[in-house]
């Protein structure tokens, strides 16, 4: 396959707003009557892995849920794992 080209999309205009919408699903846009099918490149995510900035990350919602009543907790991960979501059902 050619080699595709890059083209920077500021995330403030109107493109970069609608590009955002490809992060969980592909898009379809249609212009001039053609249509393009647009989706999320994981391995741009993966390349831009940042050990360090994850285990930051981590450290940082150390304690987070130190008052959580744990068995609360659980019950409501128990309900929404019986809810269908997007793509992913739940039986």
């Amino acid at each position: 396959m050619a080699e595709r080209k890059l083209i920077h999309v500021e995330p403030s205009i109107k493109t970069g707003k609608l590009l955002k919408l490809a992060v969980e699903e592909q898009l379809i846009v249609e212009s001039g009557g053609v249509r393009y099918r647009i989706e999320r490149d994981e391995r741009a995510t993966i390349e831009s892995y940042d050990p360090a900035i994850a285990l930051a990350s981590l450290r940082k919602g150390i304690g987070m849920f130190k008052n959580q009543d744990i068995e609360e907790f659980n019950q409501e991960i128990r309900e929404q794992r019986e809810q269908d979501s997007v793509r992913r059902p739940a039986h």
